[in-house]
C-alpha cells in the first residue's frame, strides 16, 4: 500500500544554472518543501513512492 507520495526535481530542472549557483540551499528548501504537496509534486519530473507491504 502506497503510504506516500515525493515529487523529485519539482523545479531544479525548470530553473536556469546561474540561478541555482547563486543559491543552491534555497533550492534544496523549496524543492524538499515542494516535494509533498499538490500540485507541484505533480509536475516533478521524477516520484518517490513510500509503500509498505502487508
Amino acid at each position: 500500500m502506497v503510504e506516500q507520495t515525493h515529487g523529485v526535481r519539482v523545479v531544479a530542472d525548470l530553473v536556469p544554472a546561474a540561478v541555482a549557483d547563486a543559491d543552491p540551499e534555497g533550492l534544496l528548501a523549496f524543492e524538499l518543501a515542494a516535494a509533498a504537496q499538490p500540485p507541484y509534486r505533480d509536475i516533478a519530473t521524477q516520484l518517490h513512492l513510500f509503500a509498505r507491504r502487508h
